[in-house]
C-alpha cells in the first residue's frame, strides 16, 4: 500500500464518502431527493463542531483514493462537566481492510479526543460482530455496558 494520509473530510469528499456508506449498506441512493438529503446531512456534519468527518487516503501514482472514513461525535456530559466522544460510523473499503487503515482513522480519532480533552470514547458495534470487537479490542478498547435500544 502507498503512503496513506488520514484528514478531515471536506464537502468535495461527499461521492467517496457516498459509495463508502453504499458499500455497506448496498442500498444505492436512487431520487434526487435522497441525494440532495444526503447532501444537506454531510453539509450540516462537516459545519457543525461537535463532529468531525476522518477520511483516509492512499495516494497512487496519479491520483488519491479515499479508502475509508471515521464519524466522531463529541457529546458533552452535563452531569459530570466534560466531554466524551463516540464513534458513528467506520467505514472502510474491503480491499483495504486488514491494512491499518481502520487503525490509522481510530488512531487519528483517539488523537483528536486527546486534544480537545474527552474524558474517553465509545463505540457500539451492531450485532456483536465478533471481527469487529477483535479489531477493537487490539486498538485497546475494552467492553464496558450493555447497549439498549427502543425503535421509534
Amino acid at each position: 500500500m502507498n503512503l496513506l494520509r488520514v484528514r478531515e473530510a471536506s464537502f468535495r469528499d461527499r461521492y467517496s464518502i457516498y459509495d463508502l456508506i453504499d458499500s455497506l449498506h448496498n442500498v444505492p441512493l436512487k431520487s434526487p431527493e435522497e441525494i440532495s438529503n444526503f447532501n444537506k446531512v454531510l453539509t450540516e456534519y462537516i459545519k457543525n463542531p461537535n463532529i468531525k468527518i476522518f477520511v483516509a487516503e492512499e495516494n497512487l501514482l496519479d491520483s488519491v483514493e479515499i479508502c475509508g472514513f471515521l464519524s466522531l461525535f463529541i457529546k458533552p456530559i452535563l452531569f459530570y462537566s466534560y466531554n466524551v466522544c463516540h464513534i458513528e460510523d467506520i467505514v472502510i473499503k474491503d480491499e483495504y481492510k486488514g491494512k491499518g487503515v481502520g487503525a490509522g482513522l481510530l488512531e487519528t480519532a483517539i488523537n483528536y479526543g486527546k486534544r480537545i480533552k474527552c474524558k474517553y470514547i465509545t463505540v457500539s458495534i451492531e450485532g456483536g460482530d465478533p471481527m469487529t470487537k477483535r479489531f477493537y479490542k487490539a486498538c485497546g478498547f475494552a467492553e464496558n455496558s450493555l447497549e439498549m435500544k427502543y425503535y421509534l
